[in-house]
């Protein structure tokens, strides 16, 4: 097996931060260590301060490590396959109107549903834009309704019309 360059374990910490809800640096280890990818604290430590990885407080009042707002406008260069996506809970509902849809999640998750539209590449949604527990979508014209909510379905399965 190959070994992991940082970036593949910049890109792991990305993924794991994005669908987990961690409060501690211990808890990071255990999960990059159950993908595989043995790292020490001090390498977390330095890893988290790169990626500007702080706490910020959960809907529980909890306080979890979470990436900073701008990461919800960067684009995936190299989508990962659908099948690799984690399927990330926190979805409210979504409303459309015309060629756009609103999708309200629960607070903290929307940037991590947005990215996973992103790197699957929908036929029928050409972009989004997330803040913190809603995306906006722009849906390609003539798109029907029920179609986006089907290929959203694969990412999103408690989706609905």
């Amino acid at each position: 097996m190959a070994e992991l360059t940082k970036n593949d374990r910049l890109a792991a910490l990305r993924l794991i931060i994005t669908s987990h809800e961690l409060g501690s640096q211990e808890e990071v280890m255990q999960m990059l260590a159950r993908q595989g990818i043995q790292a020490t604290q001090s390498m977390v430590s330095r890893d988290m301060k790169q990626l500007k990885i702080a706490k910020a407080a959960n809907s529980e009042g909890r306080f979890v490590y979470s990436l900073p707002n701008e990461t919800a406008y960067k684009r995936v260069h190299r989508p990962q396959p659908q099948a690799d996506l984690p399927l990330v809970p926190g979805f409210k509902s979504i409303m459309f109107s015309g060629n756009m849809a609103v999708i309200r999640t629960r607070p903290g998750f929307a940037s991590s549903i947005a990215s996973n539209i992103d790197g699957a590449a929908l036929r029928d949604v050409i972009g989004t834009i997330a803040g913190d527990d809603t995306i906006f979508l722009v849906i390609r014209e003539g798109a029907r309704h029920v179609d986006v909510i089907d290929q959203l379905a694969s990412i999103i399965p408690e989706v609905n019309y």
